[in-house]
C-alpha cells in the first residue's frame, strides 16, 4: 500500500472528528477511524473537503448506517470537547495519544511507543 498525505493535511477535519466521536460512543470507533485513515492516507482524500462522500464511505466500511454518521458529522451544535473528555475518562484514558492493544491500555506518546516495542519483541 502506498501512503500519501491528504490534499489539505494538516488542516482541521471537524466533520470527521464529530463523526468519529459519535462512532466511538456507539462502539465502532476503531473500524470507522481505520477506514478514515485508509481513505485519507492511502487514498489522499480530504475527509472534510471536496469529497463529502469520504465520511459516508468510511461508515459503510465500518458496517454502519451512513445517514446516522453523516448526521453526527454535520451537527455543529455538538459539545464535542466536553463529551469526549467524559468518554475518554470513562475508558481510563488519561493522556493522548492512547492505544489499547490486546487488553493493555497505554496513555501518552512514551507509553504507546513502549507498548508497541514490547509487542514487537
Amino acid at each position: 500500500m502506498t501512503l500519501c498525505w491528504p490534499k489539505n493535511h494538516p488542516d482541521p477535519v471537524p466533520r470527521a472528528m464529530r463523526a468519529a466521536s459519535q462512532a466511538t460512543r456507539e462502539g465502532f470507533g476503531g473500524p470507522f477511524v481505520a477506514a478514515c485513515a485508509r481513505l485519507a492516507f492511502a487514498g489522499g482524500f480530504d475527509l472534510d473537503g471536496e469529497n463529502p462522500n469520504a465520511i459516508e464511505a468510511a461508515a459503510r466500511v465500518a458496517g454502519r448506517d451512513p445517514a446516522a454518521v453523516l448526521a453526527a458529522a454535520d451537527d455543529q451544535d455538538r459539545q464535542q470537547g466536553k463529551l469526549d473528555l467524559v468518554l475518554l475518562g470513562s475508558l481510563g484514558i488519561t493522556r493522548l495519544p492512547a492505544l489499547r492493544l490486546k487488553g493493555v491500555l497505554a496513555c501518552g506518546e512514551r507509553a504507546v511507543g513502549d507498548l508497541l516495542r514490547a509487542r514487537a519483541a
